[in-house]
């Protein structure tokens, strides 16, 4: 089973992955767009043992959890303690309010 889905282009829907010309930046498999590594936001990667291609992937549990979006972080009675982005999440969230 598959945990995880793959980070689309924004331009032309096509998978990205890693360049195997420059290491610092993935590109479309189907446009060919270059993309900086970093500003790509991505949980993990994965390799494709044939292909020996890497491809950035985003886990599934953190689909609800939406990139460029401030989350707060709070007690169980309702002290806000502290505000958080997707980047800085790692793990599992449990429960969003």
């Amino acid at each position: 089973m598959i945990d995880y889905i793959h980070v689309q282009c924004s331009s032309c829907g096509g998978i990205v992955r890693l360049s195997t010309i420059c290491q610092y930046q993935f590109v479309c498999s189907k446009c060919g767009k270059e993309i900086p590594l970093c500003s790509l936001d991505y949980d993990d990667l994965k390799i494709n043992r044939k292909t020996g291609w890497v491809f950035p992937v985003w886990y599934k549990e953190g689909l609800d959890i939406k990139n460029g979006v401030s989350y707060q972080i709070s007690n169980n009675h309702g002290h806000i303690n502290w505000t958080i982005t997707r980047n800085n999440i790692f793990g599992v969230v449990v429960e969003i309010l």
